[in-house]
């Protein structure tokens, strides 16, 4: 049985036929939903997680005075280096680094790299297969600004059939997602940063989305 693919990516990726992997899970007797059951619990428990990505509290806001940290997010090293290249690459230059007293090493992230409001959308990606835009916080200031349960989260009942109009600002979140999933090599988030912009398209947005996709850094599928 082949697997025909529905389309490539800017990342290089092709799509896999989600129908064709169902008949392959059922001549193994495996179901995809068993293991999305499963993810989604171990992203949620954080039973068994061996690692936390850190964001510490900026200069002058009490960091120096052995306060602590804004934001730990626990994970688990396997899930990470199977989706991310850039994660693999740093747990393997990282194996050594000791643990806690719970045996979850803790990696310092650098924000340059990944703002800490982006975190959960891209563990919640990690672990289940979804890109959720509304776990993008608004303040990037805030410990608690990737919580999806919060005031300030974005996306949540928006575009073309929503509840809400996309906004420049939305969208602006949404762009940078993407760029922040290519630089960590993180496919299903380019992905669905790209369907979730095609989504959002609406006259008034267009002009917008047009010109971050004229940009060499930016996605030549949704361009």
């Amino acid at each position: 049985m082949s697997l025909q693919t529905c389309r490539s990516c800017s990342c290089g990726r092709s799509r896999i036929d989600s129908a064709a992997l169902r008949r392959l899970g059922n001549l193994l007797g495996f179901t995809a939903d068993a293991l999305h059951r499963d993810m989604r619990y171990l992203l949620d428990s954080a039973e068994a997680a061996d690692a936390r990505l850190v964001f510490r509290l900026d200069a002058g806001c009490g960091a120096a005075y052995g306060f602590r940290t804004a934001l730990e997010l626990p994970c688990h090293r396997i899930v990470l280096a199977a989706r991310s290249r850039f994660f693999r690459s740093v747990m393997s230059r990282r194996a050594g680094s000791p643990g806690t007293a719970g045996g979850a090493a803790a990696w310092c992230v650098d924000e340059a790299v990944l703002p800490r409001r982006f975190a959960r959308a891209l563990l919640h990606a990690a672990y289940t297969d979804t890109v959720d835009l509304s776990l993008i916080g608004r303040n990037s200031t805030s410990p608690s600004s990737t919580n999806s349960t919060g005031s300030g989260t974005a996306w949540s009942g928006v575009g073309r059939g929503g509840s809400r109009p996309v906004t420049a600002a939305m969208l602006d979140d949404a762009f940078q997602l993407y760029e922040i999933a290519r630089f960590v090599e993180m496919p299903i988030v380019v992905q669905g940063c790209e369907d979730a912009i095609v989504e959002a398209l609406t006259p008034d947005s267009l002009p917008h989305v047009l010109r971050w996709a004229a940009q060499p850094h930016a996605s030549h599928w949704v361009h």
